[in-house]
């Protein structure tokens, strides 16, 4: 059953996550332009930031509330946006740096999200085995 509650802790992990992909999306985008130099070839141009940004934030809004439902539901919510999303925005940006295509970037992306949340899960089923149980102490 869909409950308002569920509804909107989803809408609010999208829209963290999203901002996240946005952000790392933009910064990939920036470190490129420092490093080998604009995509335009010496022309900085907005639209080519907002687009990358735009392609993180779909990647962060899907896969935020997926991965956080799916895999780390007992994982604080600033570690399961924020671990994810530097995980893929620093595998995206080795990709494209090693000269792989968008495609290649976002796949790779996608992976590293998944290998780091699963981490986050194994890292939160430890720490709830190792927790004391709730009683007197």
């Amino acid at each position: 059953m869909i409950t308002r509650r569920l509804l909107a802790v989803t809408s609010v992990v999208a829209l963290l996550g999203g901002a996240a992909g946005a952000v790392g999306g933009a910064l990939v985008l920036a470190a490129m332009s420092l490093v080998v130099g604009s995509p335009l070839h010496g022309i900085q141009d907005a639209a080519f930031f907002g687009v990358a940004g735009l392609i993180g934030f779909v990647h962060g809004a899907v896969l935020g509330p997926a991965l956080t439902w799916a895999l780390m539901r007992d994982v604080p919510i600033w570690r399961a946006i924020g671990e994810t999303a530097v995980a893929a925005s620093a595998v995206a940006a080795v990709v494209m740096f090693s000269g792989f295509s968008l495609l290649a970037a976002s796949a790779g992306a996608f992976g590293a999200a998944l290998l780091a949340a699963g981490r986050l899960k194994v890292s939160a089923r430890r720490t709830a085995k190792t927790a004391l149980p709730p009683g007197p102490r």
